[in-house]
């Protein structure tokens, strides 16, 4: 969605990328940040380009699983918020969006809760003022919960009849164990949510004191002022308390659920490791590309192309605030499950055994020269990777440094990352369907 808005709205941006003769990617040119706090003490970071007419505005909230008194108050605040407040309900909020040509969407993760709003800047007063009442004055409709909530539920039934969700879910789990981060909502979850578990959590994290803003777009005086007008209306609060939040260390577990007549396996191989905020986090992101990261990767051309034992196959790494997980996921021929696996751990171990070819390497760091062209192409995706660093209190140089160590990496570096990092024996290995 913001692609198309991107394109049905704005001009080409001006973030730009040097180049030189030698490398297609030498050198970034990102667009600087203004950075100015709230009198209630929200910080707000806006990047300026007075070419575009849309405004995008991301409200972001700590909301790590382990802070909620039910599992599902998060989620189900986040969603019924703008259903409903104490001047206007769920259609007279869409139809004021609809009318203003503005969007909103939310997006939940491990961590977070951010709302990204959208809308012309012509549009700014109307928009900030149902922003206001949305955030100030919201109302959390029952009807709108229960509707919410039975979608929800449909959503989940459907989640649980595919064997990828359940191999990941079980994988997170085993990892996680009781940390919030290896909690996944059941049917009895859904029910458990009320009307007053959503106001509680409303109360306990939709403050000043848990709140920060991010604007892009024509950011003039203007908007400038009404985004402190709307904003600073939010109370202080208390941070809130993160419980059981310690992440357990365990033996790597392999585990076969198996579902009869499948013809297919879902597998899923991997282990927790690190952060974005750490030293060797820039390096395993060229080490993950080479292994399963794109369409040339070696689980792509050994696995699906070359041995035909897989229908899909690739690697990943996410980064969580307090952990970060590698993980390769397959589809594979339930009848070669057990071949798949043995080739998948050959591709593994020959990482950390035979040095990656400099033909090989080149290509890699040109797609990845490629991925960052796109990550800060325009300032709506120059906002993202201002919000991914600051998440761990970094600045933007941390992109810089990341493109000069993609330049500088080499095979060595790999040999020695995939020694310390991708033991085989250290991974733990879920099968969903037939081993």
């Amino acid at each position: 969605m913001q692609n198309f808005i991107e394109k049905a709205y704005i001009q080409m941006g001006k973030n730009k990328v040097a180049q030189d003769s030698t490398l297609l990617l030498s050198k970034l040119e990102i667009i600087p940040s203004r950075s100015f706090t709230l009198s209630n003490g929200i910080p707000v970071l806006a990047l300026h380009n007075e070419d575009y007419r849309l405004i995008r505005l991301d409200i972001r909230l700590l909301s790590e699983q382990g802070s909620q008194a039910k599992l599902l108050s998060n989620s189900a605040t986040a969603r019924t918020l703008f259903t409903g407040s104490f001047r206007h309900d769920r259609k007279q909020i869409s139809e004021i969006m609809d009318f203003h040509g503005a969007y909103h969407d939310v997006n939940i993760d491990k961590d977070f809760t951010t709302f990204s709003i959208y809308f012309p800047k012509e549009a700014a007063k109307k928009i900030f003022a149902l922003l206001q009442e949305v955030f100030t004055m919201p109302n959390f409709p029952e009807p709108e919960l229960n509707n919410i909530r039975e979608k929800q539920k449909r959503e989940l039934a459907i989640k649980l009849g595919r064997n990828s969700y359940i191999a990941f879910k079980e994988f997170l789990q085993t990892l996680f164990e009781s940390h919030p981060y290896g909690r996944f909502p059941e049917y009895e979850d859904y029910d458990a949510i009320e009307r007053k578990d959503l106001c509680n959590f409303y109360t306990t994290h939709y403050h000043a004191s848990n709140m920060r803003l991010y604007i892009a777009g024509n950011i003039d005086k203007e908007i400038k002022t009404l985004l402190s007008k709307t904003f600073e209306l939010m109370p202080q609060g208390i941070i809130p308390e993160i419980k059981n939040n310690t992440i357990p260390l365990r033996s790597p577990v392999k585990k076969t659920i198996e579902k009869d007549g499948a013809l297919q396996s879902n597998v899923v191989i991997g282990k927790s490791i690190f952060n974005l905020a750490h030293a060797d986090w820039k390096k395993f992101n060229v080490l993950n590309l080479t292994l399963g990261g794109y369409f040339g990767s070696r689980l792509m051309s050994e696995i699906r192309e070359k041995s035909g034992l897989a229908y899909s196959i690739y690697s990943s790494i996410s980064s969580y605030i307090e952990s970060g997980i590698f993980y390769i996921s397959a589809h594979v021929n339930s009848d070669k499950t057990a071949q798949a696996l043995n080739e998948i751990y050959k591709v593994i171990e020959n990482l950390s055994k035979t040095p990656i070819q400099e033909k090989e390497l080149n290509l890699v760091k040109n797609y990845y020269y490629g991925n960052l062209l796109r990550d800060f192409d325009g300032v709506f995706s120059v906002l993202d990777r201002y919000m991914d660093v600051d998440d761990y209190g970094l600045t933007i140089d941390y992109w810089h440094d990341f493109l000069e160590t993609i330049r500088q990496i080499n095979s060595e570096d790999l040999l020695s990352l995939a020694g310390t990092y991708l033991d085989p024996a250290s991974m733990a290995e879920i099968v969903v369907g037939k081993k």
